[in-house]
């Protein structure tokens, strides 16, 4: 049973640390965006890598 809850709560705390970063994501990106030092083409293709990322079998497993 405490095996269950262990990874219970790493699954609860790696979804929210991963609704942190993209949060943390989206801001960078807004401030960045509005100071001029991005184009639509970058955030375009870091908006790809990110579903990639995110989208992976591979990615955020304990």
């Amino acid at each position: 049973m405490a095996r269950i809850l262990l990874a219970l709560a790493t699954r609860v705390l790696l979804i929210g640390t991963r609704i942190a970063l993209l949060l943390l994501a989206r801001l960078l990106t807004a401030a960045l965006l509005l100071a001029g030092l991005l184009t639509a083409g970058l955030i375009l293709l870091a908006g790809l890598v990110l579903i990639r990322h995110a989208t992976s079998p591979f990615c955020w497993t304990p």
